[in-house]
């Protein structure tokens, strides 16, 4: 169904736990959602902490960001709100509040938005400013293996 599937599975070691993932998938998902729901499923919010090590690793830190929204608060879920959560609603098509987490790279006690638009995961800084976390699933999944399959 998605080109990077067998590498996500490879990345994450699951090779032996497939079984019900094309049910899971809705054809009405895109590309992002997909890979959301299989990350959730996979390495449920409870089990992100065991991919920690990538935050030592050069550009690990943002892989590892992403790859806790994805399980955390994946786009095909309901998480409220922007103005429920204290935010306005940021600029897109089919835009949806996914969470905020602690900005890593700003000093203070500042905190990112991450949210769904036009099939992208996107997050918006304490300044304001925009950045596209993921635009091209398969790209991502392709960083991700790279680093985790490092050693």
């Amino acid at each position: 169904m998605f080109a990077w599937r067998q590498k996500l599975y490879e990345a994450l070691d699951v090779m032996d736990d497939t079984a019900g993932d094309d049910a899971r998938l809705s054809p009405d998902l895109d590309e992002l959602e997909a890979l959301a729901v299989l990350v959730r499923h996979h390495v449920p919010p409870e089990q992100v902490d065991e991919l920690g090590d990538l935050v030592e690793l050069p550009g690990g830190e943002v892989l590892y960001h992403r790859f806790l929204v994805l399980s955390v608060s994946p786009p095909s879920g309901d998480h409220g709100t922007f103005e429920q959560h204290g935010h306005t609603v940021p600029p897109g098509r089919d835009v949806r509040f996914l969470t905020t987490l602690r900005d890593y790279a700003s000093k203070g006690d500042s905190e990112r938005l991450w949210y769904y638009a036009d099939g992208e995961l996107r997050s918006r800084g304490p300044k304001g400013d925009i950045v596209v976390e993921i635009n091209d699933p398969g790209a991502y999944v392709d960083e991700l293996a790279a680093a985790l399959l490092e050693d």
